[in-house]
């Protein structure tokens, strides 16, 4: 589909529907396979999902520039294809049989307050605005700030626990976020720590839906759409204040916290330890 994209570049309409319909593909084939490299556990999702930031931030600025050649891209996709083929994939886990017998209480609040989260998060992400990013020096450093949160929380929440990491870079993100959005060493700190928790809360949606790896990743990426959704309105510039963003993340934080302790207190069999 991505290819198809390019090559349909000549056409915008039919070239974005082929780009929006890969990129769902890729996210859900290439996400399930992350959650089973290293099952249950938050390591390969984390580095799965962290250079995402990195690709859209190369192809914004490849799109302003106006010297998109798409050759070169077409060639990288074919050579990666052909490597899928070649590279050992992972056992996927698609057992059903009673859920694998893995019941969780709660599950639904669990998921609500995940999914919650996650919304907000992406909610504040496209809320924020650093009038500094105009810099390209401190637009590709906040970029490699966000890349690396994303692929170290995951390595972080394994090591020293899910809830401690997650809820605590979220904590520690409010005041850089909140009051140091126009100072770039500050607001690139808060958008490391924010982005701690985003491989965590992709793991915990899919060990509460065991053998439905693609589902789980599909509600993370539904849950992103939907917190993006009011930026594009004209209640952006209601919704940005320092005071909306401050609570937003609080309950963000309180909604991850109370998520993830009932996650562990619930987990009947084949339970994480935090």
């Amino acid at each position: 589909m991505g290819i198809s994209a390019i090559a349909f570049l000549s056409f915008p309409i039919i070239s974005i529907v082929l780009a929006g319909i890969g990129n769902a593909l890729f996210h859900v084939g290439g996400g399930s396979i992350s959650l089973n490299l290293t099952p249950k556990k938050v390591t390969a999702p984390g580095i799965y999902v962290a250079p995402g930031a990195l690709g859209l931030f190369i192809g914004i600025m490849l799109g302003k520039s106006g010297g998109f050649v798409a050759s070169p891209f077409i060639l990288a996709l074919l050579i990666l294809c052909l490597l899928m083929f070649v590279i050992k994939k992972p056992e996927m886990d698609y057992v059903r049989e009673e859920v694998k017998k893995i019941r969780f209480n709660y599950f639904e609040l669990i998921l609500l307050l995940v999914f919650l989260s996650i919304t907000i998060r992406s909610l504040v992400g496209m809320l924020m605005v650093f009038p500094w990013k105009t810099n390209i020096d401190l637009a590709i450093i906040l970029t490699i700030a966000i890349v690396l949160g994303k692929g170290l929380g995951g390595i972080l929440a394994d090591k020293f626990g899910w809830i401690r990491i997650a809820v605590g870079a979220l904590v520690l993100s409010i005041p850089f976020l909140v009051f140091g959005a126009n100072i770039p060493f500050l607001a690139i700190i808060g958008m490391f720590l924010f982005n701690i928790t985003m491989p965590i809360t992709l793991v915990a949606i899919s060990n509460i839906l065991p053998g439905r790896p693609g589902f789980a990743f599909g509600i993370t990426c539904l849950a992103l759409i939907l917190g993006a959704l009011p930026a594009f309105s004209g209640l952006k510039q209601l919704l940005g204040g320092q005071s909306f963003i401050f609570i937003i993340i609080v309950i963000s934080v309180l909604a991850l916290f109370y998520a993830l302790r009932t996650y562990f207190k619930n987990y009947q069999k084949e339970a994480l330890v935090d």
